[in-house]
């Protein structure tokens, strides 16, 4: 987890990125206890910060956790995706130039 503070007009905010796996890894599943323990891991970093928003970039695993660290502290994320998402058809768009 990384920690930056900001100011967009509404007094200070901190960013909390939560950085970590899609989950794919066939070796090393994300299990119902360790999806657990990264949740309990990023609600104890934030712990007594003030005014969190909560930062993911795309990964699913690392995605789901920092949705629910945010359902649960009550505070906004934003989603680093990788590309321009087209709503019609639920889909990233992919220019092709990597």
């Amino acid at each position: 987890m990384r920690e930056q503070r900001f100011n967009k007009g509404r007094g200070t905010m901190t960013d909390v990125a939560i950085i970590g796996t899609a989950g794919r890894d066939k070796k090393r599943p994300i299990t119902a206890a360790l999806y657990h323990a990264m949740v309990q891991d990023a609600l104890a970093f934030c712990k007594g910060v003030k005014n969190i928003r909560l930062r993911s970039g795309g990964a699913a695993g690392a995605d789901q956790v920092a949705i629910d660290v945010a359902s649960r502290l009550g505070c906004p994320i934003w989603l680093d995706l990788p590309a321009e998402w087209d709503v019609q058809r639920a889909r990233f768009v992919d220019g092709g130039k990597g």
